[in-house]
């Protein structure tokens, strides 16, 4: 008699290695990196989305009620009319838990303005990719929480 499982695919040895990479995709794909959490705080402050950007910053021991008022009262009130243009230019991490986002921004998109030069600088907390606040030129947004 022949071998009848010559030349046959073991359906289940392939299905636990397809669950394998799935599970390491997964893992992989579910950290953000600091470019990605850079663009959602900036589409964030384009937007004056409260919410993402207290979600996306860091100021030291400032608890996050406090954060989230200083952020309301920058989006909403001293910048409720504050347009500008940006988009990522450069990006480098010196260390394993700091990166810095190079930002060209137009800050007066609404008049003719001119593309500046800013840093993003972001902080790794807890494995979580963060933007110091407190680092960013006050030039490139009026009212940044401090």
């Amino acid at each position: 008699m022949r071998n009848r499982q010559a030349g046959r695919v073991n359906f289940l040895a392939i299905g636990a290695v397809a669950c394998i990479l799935l599970i390491v995709a997964v893992f992989a794909l579910g950290k953000q990196s600091p470019t990605e959490v850079g663009v959602q705080f900036m589409s964030a402050l384009a937007k004056g989305d409260a919410a993402t950007l207290t979600d996306l910053t860091y100021m030291g021991d400032t608890p996050k009620e406090e954060v989230r008022k200083q952020w309301d009262f920058a989006t909403q009130e001293a910048s409720k009319y504050y347009t500008f243009i940006w988009k990522v230019s450069g990006f480098s991490q010196p260390i394993e838990t700091e990166a810095s986002i190079k930002l060209q921004v137009n800050r007066n998109a609404e008049a003719g303005g001119y593309e500046e030069n800013f840093q993003l600088p972001l902080i790794k907390k807890d494995g979580k990719w963060l933007v110091d606040v407190r680092a960013i030129s006050r030039d490139m947004y009026p009212a940044l929480p401090r």
